[in-house]
């Protein structure tokens, strides 16, 4: 399916993005942190596309190309509402498509992937609200207290490769301004 989307819909993005003072790095970019963006929205048990997956994968990557544009360099641009079709909903207005919250999404997920296979599965299994006792069960710990020991030595850890990262540094001091 990603390489079906990146067929078809890539060279509309990249085409808009060159035109746009961008390069093909620039393009690569935008075009993956769009495909974020659908990913964590169709997560979304609420979220139903009413435009033409085109359309919003367009209207997205445009938005996260000049907002990136305009932090670089300054610049302000109106936003164009005539995309391919009333697919407005999906521009600036929308919080989720904030490139910040770009930043910290890959951030924290370029962070997770890079812990151990144990770490990630304490973390999930702790963020999807499993008690002590599951986890130690599921992960062959002799008790709770071991899983809860295990699971804050992960979540030192992540923290610590969280806040030792630049791009870190760099969205504190971002949202500071």
């Amino acid at each position: 399916m990603i390489k079906y989307v990146y067929k078809v819909y890539f060279p509309v993005i990249r085409n808009f993005i060159v035109r746009n003072s961008g390069t093909l790095n620039d393009v690569e970019d935008v075009f993956q942190d769009t495909l974020i963006v659908l990913f964590d929205r169709c997560s979304d048990p609420a979220f139903k596309l009413t435009a033409k997956l085109s359309s919003y994968l367009f209207s997205v990557s445009r938005h996260i190309w000049l907002q990136r544009l305009n932090r670089q360099h300054g610049l302000f641009f109106s936003v164009d509402y005539e995309v391919n079709e009333a697919g407005s909903e999906y521009e600036i207005y929308n919080p989720d498509l904030q490139e910040i919250n770009l930043a910290r999404y890959k951030l924290f997920f370029g962070h997770y992937d890079s812990l151990s296979v144990e770490c990630k599965l304490i973390l999930m299994l702790y963020a999807n609200e499993k008690k002590m006792t599951e986890i130690a069960q599921i992960m062959g710990y002799a008790d709770d207290d071991t899983a809860k020991s295990r699971k804050h030595h992960c979540k030192r850890l992540f923290m610590k490769k969280i806040s030792n990262d630049p791009r870190f540094k760099n969205l504190i001091e971002y949202e500071l301004q």
